[in-house]
């Protein structure tokens, strides 16, 4: 017979959410041709990319833009949403 925890599966939970946490606030290793520097934190570059306009050629369009990345908004509306909770 296979004996259950008495916390059950809240230490897998609390794992899964540091993790998740870590994901988003830790600075990340990037190697470029066998060295390393460190990106700032993927949230950070998030809240960053919020207005950020992509490279490139400029194209002439007709209408308007959005001032700022409606994907990157939306994800951040989440990550603040799930965290709040």
């Amino acid at each position: 017979m296979v004996t259950i925890p008495v916390d059950g599966a809240l230490p897998l939970a609390q794992r899964r959410l540091d993790d998740a946490v870590h994901a988003l606030a830790d600075p990340t290793p990037i190697w470029d041709h066998g060295s390393c520097r460190w990106s700032g934190a993927l949230y950070t570059r998030l809240r960053g990319a919020i207005t950020a306009r992509t490279a490139g050629r400029r194209h002439v369009m007709s209408g308007s833009r959005a001032p700022l990345r409606i994907d990157v908004l939306t994800l951040l509306v989440e990550v603040d949403t799930a965290v709040a909770g």
